[in-house]
């Protein structure tokens, strides 16, 4: 079988928005301060201003009606907290059939559900550290704190308050909670080690 190869152009339900991207980036440059096909996108790409942000906003709000993503769409969505999930159940080709789930008050409720989407790193699990580094008010490790603000001088944005120990991710105060953004600062904070311990073996010499 040979591959084939289809303009997205063809896709069903495929927005202007979408369509307009794929072909040129030139409709979406005025609403970023940097091009998002450039490789500056990341560490720069988020500096917009309030204007642009609402523009933006705007227009992917015009993109969702074209989806017809209103309240409609979000009718059979319910919200259920201080819930967790206490068992998962499939078939013998390990597809998921069936999810059970308890409330605080005990209660379980199984149904046939076939996709779980699990998002952590909600509430930083610090406690252990007692003290040890700087945290925020909510229990993230903070990162890049001026001098005096710490006890001691942190010269590298993902070094904690402790010199020469790093965060990443989301247990990283203001980190953006996505599985590629903590990819993305490990890569980061190769270079900061790195510079940390020459900084180091400089002071011993």
């Amino acid at each position: 079988m040979e591959p084939e190869c289809y303009p997205s152009s063809i896709l069903p339900h495929t927005s202007q928005l979408f369509l307009d991207y794929t072909e040129s980036t030139e409709p979406l440059t005025p609403f970023f301060s940097i091009a998002p096909t450039s490789k500056r996108w990341i560490s720069e790409g988020r500096k917009l201003s309030a204007e642009h942000r609402a523009r933006l906003a705007d227009l992917l709000a015009l993109q969702n009606a074209e989806f017809n993503g209103g309240p409609a769409a979000t009718a059979n969505i319910e919200l259920l907290t201080c819930t967790e999930i206490v068992g998962l159940s499939g078939n013998e080709q390990g597809q998921l059939e069936r999810v059970r789930w308890r409330s605080r008050t005990g209660a379980e409720v199984e149904k046939t559900i076939r996709n779980v989407f699990m998002f952590i790193g909600a509430e930083p699990n610090t406690a252990w550290l007692d003290g040890g580094l700087a945290l925020d008010n909510k229990g993230y490790i903070m990162t890049g704190l001026n001098p005096g603000e710490a006890v001691a001088p942190v010269p590298f944005t993902l070094q904690t308050s402790l010199p020469r120990v790093f965060a990443i991710g989301d247990i990283r105060c203001g980190s953006t909670k996505r599985v590629a953004a903590g990819v993305g600062e490990g890569a980061a904070v190769v270079s900061q080690i790195h510079r940390a311990l020459a900084v180091l073996q400089g002071d011993r010499a």
